[in-house]
């Protein structure tokens, strides 16, 4: 079996999907106040952001 490359663009999508996913049911379920929650998707949001620039510095080694 051969070893192939770590597709980052699935990663990121399935991470950011994960992310809304998430949001949503904290939200659903009184985990977070809507309060709460306008503080923590954009949190979300920037680590996705700082791991795909990361993942992209990392990709053109």
């Amino acid at each position: 079996m051969n070893r192939h490359a770590f597709a980052w663009g699935s990663f990121a999508f399935g991470s950011l999907f994960l992310a809304i996913v998430g949001n949503w049911v904290a939200l659903k379920q009184d985990t977070f106040t809507l309060d709460q929650l306008s503080v923590a998707a954009p949190i979300t949001l920037i680590a996705l952001g700082i791991l795909g620039i990361i993942a992209s510095i990392w990709r053109t080694k």
